[in-house]
């Protein structure tokens, strides 16, 4: 049955109001309104003034998350953290995230510049009031430290491309999270308001750099509801709206790295083979402080020749592998971003794509002029004919050279395609919709890149499937039904396993249908409705039945959704029926558990938990996407991972639109906000306004008021 996602909170909390005024003439007023759930609404007259406040709201909510980050992107989190953050450290010292940074800082244009300035005078001004909140991780920022910081964020997709290139040369490749999302558009032609609709659903972790801040923002050119990276002054990852057009992104993309191959001097540690000749490169001493388990510091040092491909990230048997990230010197992201964030329609946000220095990512809009479109983006060398760039390619010869940058308009690409709506849940845009024209045989292989599963090209992973089937069945879908859709716990692909497991119980011994907790757990399998509900008892003993599958089951597929194979006779599906609930007894004490007792919402750290909806667990995966790693008591698991910065947005003149974050917004155990959205949205598939350009609503949910000025 189809639940009513919209939430209507009736709250009896007063307004709370704080002036703060600065000690020199004021120029202008900018307000910080918190709604009901500690989001901040803020209100301006410039692009600074609103910036000033996120500054200063972020402060108040995240005051270690800021200068963690900061860390991150300069190489001394590991400082304080120790070893877990030592390998970030090291490679943003690597890469020179710093020295670049620093160095290229009046290549930022003034108004970005003057924006990432006044966020941080913000930051400033909330601990120059509150000096008790000031964390163990502060350290003196800089406003190019904003820019060091969008480079971290990015850091980990054209280094990830670069890391299987070292695997397919049969090296270990640098350890990066796991990044996945989901996103959806549907043009006017097929919904009931007739209007665009977007899903905005990247899926990260939830404890990391990319724990994402929500805010709203109105000043100057500003007017926007979204997400960004905490330490940052703008919604600066393309992941919410304005009032013109909507962004939203998942991972994939063309490959924009690559691994060369240097043959090193056997005796001078500084000269690599180029053209036949021994070419010197420039050999830097990396060295990172780090954190011991006595409190002490201590140091990690490495010596790194760079060649003109870049640093010599990996040794063996007398060959260099040099990463070449066409990202290295560049430092126009916040100019890129704060044009997305500012366009007015589908041509500028193309025009700000064209600026190409995004990650490889899919990257889709939607406009209020009824426009959807995409684009799989990234700043994709162009690569000579005749040399194989998905492993290490050989670095001594002139003719594997780079030749460029790839100008957008060769990209992956479409506007507005007939069937109007279009899915990528980290998939090839061959299988986004209904007969795409986008198929490999058009492009360059590394511009299109067919994702891959154990070397097999898929097409359609398990959580992709259910949401294709979902939407392609809609013929003018309601705000309602997308809401359905986005957050869907539903399963794929359940009923020819249940088919073929109800055939072989049919046909069982007598003997073996007597036994009463293996009748049971089949039964529990045969009557489960396929969604992963919190009250739900067959989606576990399914879990544990797919489980007993062989390897290549378990890992291809589970993760494709297949049915059956021929493999899976009426005797091996028993024995996998047998297995599984001994296995689940052995592991829960009994087969008839809820969903929600296993797998739940809150938040590490808190007080309290509540049962979860959907998720991935072990195989089994829905639209909704959430992914459990903490244990606790009696066998539960908490959310660790997943929908990080849920957004639906209704492309109406002005824009409607809805969020949830999966935690809370502020990271202070005593506030209300710490684990709030977790329990009671979260666990409940539920949605929260962000009263985009309505103020009058918005003073109806309001919890406090603060009044800053700016400058100071």
């Amino acid at each position: 049955m189809l639940r009513m996602l919209f939430l209507a909170w009736v709250t009896g909390l007063f307004s709370i109001v704080t002036v703060i005024t600065s000690t020199t003439q004021a120029a202008e007023e900018v307000t910080i309104y918190r709604d009901v759930w500690g989001v901040p609404n803020i209100y301006g007259d410039s692009e600074e003034a609103v910036c000033y406040a996120l500054g200063y709201a972020q402060a108040e909510d995240r005051p270690e998350q800021i200068f963690n980050n900061y860390r991150r992107a300069v190489g001394r989190l590991a400082e304080i953290e120790g070893d877990s953050a030592l390998e970030f450290d090291f490679y943003a010292k690597v890469f020179r995230f710093e020295e670049v940074c620093k160095a290229n800082w009046d290549q930022v244009s003034p108004k970005v510049r003057s924006c990432m300035t006044a966020f941080q005078q913000g930051v400033r001004r909330y601990f120059k009031d509150h000096p008790d909140k000031v964390p163990d991780s502060h350290l003196e920022i800089e406003p190019w430290m904003c820019v060091a910081l969008g480079r971290a964020v990015i850091w980990g997709w054209p280094l990830g491309q670069a890391g299987q290139d070292l695997v397919a040369g049969g090296l270990d490749p640098p350890k990066l999270e796991y990044r996945g999302s989901n996103q959806m558009v549907l043009a006017p032609s097929r919904t009931k308001d007739e209007v665009a609709i977007a899903v905005i659903d990247p899926h990260l972790d939830f404890y990391g750099m990319m724990r994402f801040y929500e805010a709203r923002m109105y000043g100057g050119e500003i007017a926007v509801a979204g997400v960004t990276v905490t330490g940052l002054p703008f919604i600066s990852l393309a992941l919410g709206h304005n009032a013109y057009v909507s962004i939203s992104m998942t991972t994939g993309g063309p490959d924009t790295s690559d691994i060369f191959k240097e043959t090193l001097h056997p005796e001078n540690d500084e000269l690599y083979l180029y053209e036949g000749e021994w070419r010197e490169g420039e050999r830097r001493r990396i060295e990172v402080d780090v954190k011991n388990e006595d409190g002490t510091i201590g140091k990690f040092t490495r010596d790194i020749l760079y060649t003109h491909h870049g640093p010599v990230i990996a040794e063996k048997d007398g060959f260099g592998y040099a990463a070449a990230l066409p990202y290295t010197d560049e430092v126009g992201l916040p100019d890129q971003m704060y044009r997305i964030f500012t366009a007015k329609n589908l041509d500028e946000v193309k025009e700000a794509l064209a600026m190409a220095r995004l990650m490889p990512q899919n990257v889709m809009v939607t406009t209020v002029d009824g426009d959807i479109y995409y684009q799989r983006t990234g700043r994709v060398p162009i690569r000579p004919e005749g040399f194989n760039y998905d492993r290490p390619v050989d670095g001594h010869l002139a003719a594997t050279e780079w030749k460029g940058i790839h100008p957008t308009a060769d990209l992956v690409q479409i506007e507005n395609p007939s069937g109007g709506w279009m899915q990528n849940c980290n998939v090839s845009p061959r299988v986004m919709f209904p007969d795409s024209p986008l198929t490999e045989d058009k492009y360059k292989g590394y511009i299109y890149v067919e994702p891959k599963v154990n070397g097999l090209k898929y097409g359609l992973h398990q959580r992709a499937k259910m949401t294709f089937e979902q939407l392609d069945k809609l013929e003018k879908a309601s705000t309602e039904d997308v809401f359905e859709i986005a957050l869907s716990p539903q399963v794929y692909g359940v009923e020819p396993w249940q088919a073929k497991l109800r055939n072989a119980w049919e046909r069982a011994d007598d003997e073996i249908k007597s036994d009463p907790e293996l009748a049971k757990f089949v039964d529990q399998i045969l009557n489960w409705d396929g969604r992963a509900e919190k009250d739900s008892t067959g989606i576990i003993p399914y879990r544990f039945w797919k489980d007993q599958q062989g390897a290549f089951g378990r890992e291809v597929g589970n993760r494709l959704g297949s049915p059956p194979g021929l493999f899976l006779t009426n005797g091996a599906a028993i024995k996998m029926a047998q297995d599984g609930c001994q296995a689940m007894i052995e592991e829960h004490g009994r087969v008839d558990v809820e969903y929600g007792q296993v797998y739940r919402c809150g938040r590490k750290g808190g007080q309290r938990t509540a049962p979860a909806e959907g998720g991935s667990v072990d195989g089994v995966a829905t639209p909704r996407a959430l992914s459990f790693g903490e244990d606790l008591e009696g066998g539960q698991q908490l959310m660790t991972g997943g929908q990080c910065a849920f957004q639906i947005a209704v492309m109406s003149q002005p824009p409607q639109s809805w969020t949830v974050s999966p935690l809370g917004q502020s990271d202070d155990p005593t506030s209300p906000h710490f684990d709030d959205q977790a329990i009671e949205l979260v666990s409940n598939r539920k949605l929260k306004s962000t009263y985009f350009q309505d103020r009058a609503a918005l003073m109806k949910e309001l919890e406090s008021t603060t009044k800053l000025v700016y400058p100071e």
